[in-house]
C-alpha cells in the first residue's frame, strides 16, 4: 500500500519529468531560426501536452476508483471511477487491471458467485503468474469461508502452500499477501478457533489498507466469538465497522455485534 507521502513524491516526480521535456520542446522551438522546425516542434510540444494531460487525467481515475475502494471503503464510488476509466480508456492502458478491481469490488459488495464466475471465465489470465494465482486462491478462500464450504477452502489454500512452500516460486510472490491471515482463515475455516486465534493475533496489520483491514477484523471477529472470547470479538467487530463504510463485512459486523 502506498504511503500519503510516496503518493505525493510519485506525483511531483512526474511533474518534473514532465516540465522537462515540455521546457526542452519549448524552448527548442522558440530558439530555432528555421519556420519550419520551429512549427514541427511547436505540434509535438502541443501533442505532447495533450498526451501528458489525458494519461494523468487516466491515472487520476485509477487513483481515485482504488482510492474509494480500498482506502474510502465505498466499493460503489470506487467503481464509478473504474468504469470512467475504462469508458475513456481507448487504448486499453488500464484493462489488465480491470479483473482483478471487479473480483474485490464484488468481494466487498458480498457477491460471491460474480467473484467465481469472473475467476472462471479469465482463468487464463488468473493462471498466467505467481501473483495472479495467488489473488485467485486468495478470492477463493475468502469466497468459500464466507459461504462455508470448507472442502473449497482447502483446495484454495492447498495451492497457496504450493507456492508458499517453493522457494523459486515464493521470491515471485508479492510482499503483500499476508500469509499468516491466509492461515488463520483456514484454521476458522475448520473450526480450529483457539488456533486461528492465535494466529490472528500475530498478524502484521501495519501494511494492510482499510478494505484488508475491514477483512481481517470480520474474520478475526469471527474465530473469537466462536472461541467464547466475546468482550475480544466486540472490539474487533467495531474496528471492522468504523473503517469498514460501505462494505459487506462492515454490514455483516453490525449484525454480529447487534447478537453479542
Amino acid at each position: 500500500m502506498l504511503t500519503k507521502g510516496k503518493k505525493i513524491y510519485n506525483v511531483l516526480r512526474r511533474f518534473v519529468i514532465y516540465t522537462l521535456i515540455l521546457g526542452v520542446l519549448f524552448t527548442l522551438a522558440i530558439n530555432s531560426k528555421s519556420t519550419t522546425v520551429k512549427v514541427i516542434l511547436i505540434v509535438i510540444f502541443i501533442v505532447s501536452l495533450v498526451i501528458i494531460l489525458v494519461l494523468e487525467y487516466y491515472k487520476y481515475l485509477f487513483n481515485k476508483s482504488i482510492d474509494s475502494l480500498n482506502d474510502d471503503c465505498d466499493p460503489e464510488k470506487g467503481k464509478q471511477y473504474f468504469d470512467k476509466l475504462m469508458k475513456l480508456d481507448r487504448f486499453n492502458l488500464y484493462g489488465k487491471n480491470k479483473f482483478a478491481f471487479d473480483i474485490l469490488y464484488n468481494l466487498s459488495i458480498n457477491n460471491p458467485k460474480e467473484c467465481i464466475h469472473i475467476i472462471n471465465k479469465e482463468a487464463k489470465y488468473f493462471s498466467s503468474s505467481i501473483n495472479n494465482i495467488l489473488i485467485k486462491n486468495t478470492t477463493l478462500m475468502i469466497v468459500y469461508l464466507l459461504t462455508e464450504n470448507k472442502n473449497m477452502v482447502k483446495k484454495a489454500y492447498k495451492e497457496i502452500l504450493e507456492i508458499k512452500n517453493d522457494k523459486a516460486k515464493f521470491i515471485k510472490a508479492s510482499s503483500s499477501f499476508n500469509w499468516d491471515e491466509l492461515e488463520a482463515m483456514y484454521m476458522l475455516s475448520n473450526e480450529k478457533y483457539n488456533k486461528s486465534v492465535k494466529i490472528f493475533k500475530s498478524v502484521n496489520t501495519n501494511n494492510m489498507n482499510n478494505r484488508e483491514k475491514t477483512q481481517y477484523y470480520y474474520f478475526y471477529s469471527l474465530a473469537l466469538i466462536n472461541s467464547n472470547k466475546s468482550k475480544n470479538a466486540k472490539e474487533m467487530l467495531n474496528q471492522c465497522i468504523e473503517i469498514g463504510n460501505k462494505t459487506t463485512f462492515a454490514k455483516s459486523a453490525k449484525k454480529l455485534l447487534a447478537n453479542i
